[in-house]
């Protein structure tokens, strides 16, 4: 299971560092990529904490 939380950590630092690039060339791309991700980080936290508690179950 530490390997799935570094890789998840690894790629919201990844997600950060995008937002802030794409930011200044188009606000209007960016915001709505920004919006997508933080969508999509949430939901992955999400799967994250309920693998964890499956397998804690078990």
């Amino acid at each position: 299971m530490k390997k799935v939380s570094v890789i998840s950590n690894v790629l919201s630092i990844a997600a950060i560092i995008f937002l802030f690039i794409l930011d200044y060339p188009f606000m209007s791309v960016g915001y709505i990529m920004k919006n997508v991700l933080i969508l999509a980080l949430i939901l992955l936290s999400i799967l994250i904490y309920v693998r964890k508690k499956q397998t804690e179950n078990k």
